[in-house]
């Protein structure tokens, strides 16, 4: 029970990617967030275009930077191409690098297996997938990106890329929490030697708030195998969610701008539970997803995930 957890997975091109990670969608207060998560221990942190923020979080990297909190090759970043860049992820990419006022990201990840839509959902740019993941891995044969991934593909996607990538994705970020476990996409992932990073990992804030009724009726935070762990641990629910995703060798983003839970959150590391008890919280699996992309304006009203 004492026993600790890594606190890195190594991708499958050698680079060590922490475990543990700051999560950035509508941050508020961002670099003084940042910052303090940096000085706290965090060595990933998570943005991307879409998010509107890469200005700030460059600004609190560099101030660490310059004040020898932390050199840049110990920190890993993580940006993401909007579907609206998929015709030249190197220009976009090199756009982030201006924001962020950094020579090189540690994963650059396409956002969503998705065209660009207007605002009447009409595809707007149809660039297919093995043309895009070519422009991709030129992101990393010019040294703007360290490794090259994805975020919500599935396994027939995985399959599709896996058959003519040159550079193969790192990683897959996916909305991943006990109530939506992906044992499948995950086992697929990683038999793969692809990382598998969760979002919405303890299912809090935006997306959960997406799906009020829900989130209300199957609260992780009330729910009575969580409490019963973390009472039993002496854990908070929030660490006991983490660690579970932790022993899976998964790695989480949850997002935080307050910054004792920062340091909870990063502790999540700290322990193991028992075999029994990572087996509870299997059991709350419902496959139940809170990001649903039919709703959102970018989808072209379609629910890609039936």
């Amino acid at each position: 029970m004492e026993t600790s957890i890594n606190p890195n997975v190594t991708l499958n091109n050698g680079n060590p990617m922490p475990l543990v990670g700051l999560g950035t969608y509508k941050l508020e207060n961002i670099v003084e967030s940042v910052k303090n998560a940096i000085k706290l221990g965090y060595r990933l942190i998570d943005t991307a275009k879409l998010y509107q923020n890469e200005v700030q979080i460059g600004e609190a990297i560099n101030d660490c930077i310059k004040e020898g909190i932390i050199k840049r090759e110990e920190l890993f970043l993580t940006t993401k191409l909007w579907q609206d860049d998929h015709e030249d992820p190197i220009s976009a990419l090199k756009e982030s690098l201006t924001r962020l006022k950094l020579d090189y990201v540690d994963l650059f990840i396409i956002h969503w297996p998705l065209p660009h839509v207007d605002t009447q959902n009409n595809i707007m740019k149809k660039v297919p997938l093995h043309k895009l993941w070519a422009s991709m891995e030129q992101c990393v044969n010019q040294g703007l990106a360290r490794s090259i991934g994805v975020s919500n593909f599935n396994v027939q996607l995985l399959f599709d890329l896996l058959s003519y990538a040159v550079i193969k994705p790192a990683c897959n970020q996916i909305e991943l929490h006990p109530l939506l476990s992906q044992f499948d996409l995950v086992e697929f992932c990683q038999n793969n030697c692809i990382a598998v990073t969760a979002y919405n990992p303890i299912l809090r804030g935006g997306y959960a708030m997406r799906n009020k009724e829900l989130f209300e009726k199957f609260d992780l935070f009330e729910n009575n195998i969580i409490l019963e762990l973390a009472k039993r641990y002496g854990k908070t629910p929030a660490q006991i969610i983490l660690n579970w995703h932790l022993s899976r060798g998964v790695a989480v983003i949850p997002k935080s701008g307050n910054i004792k839970r920062q340091g909870e959150n990063l502790r999540s590391l700290e322990f193991r539970m028992s075999k029994e008890d990572y087996e509870k919280v299997n059991g709350l699996d419902m496959n139940m997803r809170f990001n649903c992309t039919k709703e959102k304006g970018f989808t072209g009203g379609v629910n890609i995930f039936a």
